[in-house]
């Protein structure tokens, strides 16, 4: 005979491995792309998670490779674009004689935050803020500290 407590670990178990196999959908890196950074949040409020990722694309610049952020849906079984964006990603050597500006992108209270670096006597620091609203991602912050070692920061 199953007991209670029997059932209600074999659901869970369940559960678990059925949402393994629907989330656990890979995504495919498209070609000539170079995964940068992957996280996950809720950027919309509908309390399910958005995919945001960042793409190093082949595409050169004047200032290096273009980069491009997408922000993904998990919708009918599998994570499609949403959202994407090739400008609010600074370019792969627009860090000045540091190179890659690019940091870390992060997710709170549904913000996605973006920051990047660079210099070279005189570094900066860029933060840049976006929320979901009217349909689109809008910038609702900027930050920005530069300054050289040891004399002066702004």
């Amino acid at each position: 005979m199953v007991t209670c407590e029997q059932m209600k670990i074999s659901l869970v178990l369940y559960l678990l491995f059925f949402s393994s196999i629907s989330f656990g959908q890979g995504i495919t890196t498209p070609e000539g792309y170079e995964l940068l950074a992957e996280i996950e949040g809720n950027l919309d409020r509908d309390q399910v998670c958005e995919k945001v990722l960042v793409y190093e694309t082949s595409e050169a610049s004047e200032f290096g490779n273009i980069r491009e952020i997408q922000v993904l849906k998990y919708t009918n079984g599998k994570w499609v674009v949403w959202k994407n964006s090739c400008n609010a990603i600074l370019k792969s050597q627009e860090g000045g004689i540091m190179g890659d500006p690019f940091e870390e992108i992060s997710i709170e209270n549904g913000i996605l935050t973006i920051s990047f670096s660079g210099g070279s006597s005189w570094k900066w620091f860029y933060k840049d803020k976006y929320r979901f609203q009217k349909d689109e991602f809008e910038l609702i912050g900027h930050t920005s500290t530069y300054g050289k070692n040891c004399e002066y920061w702004a």
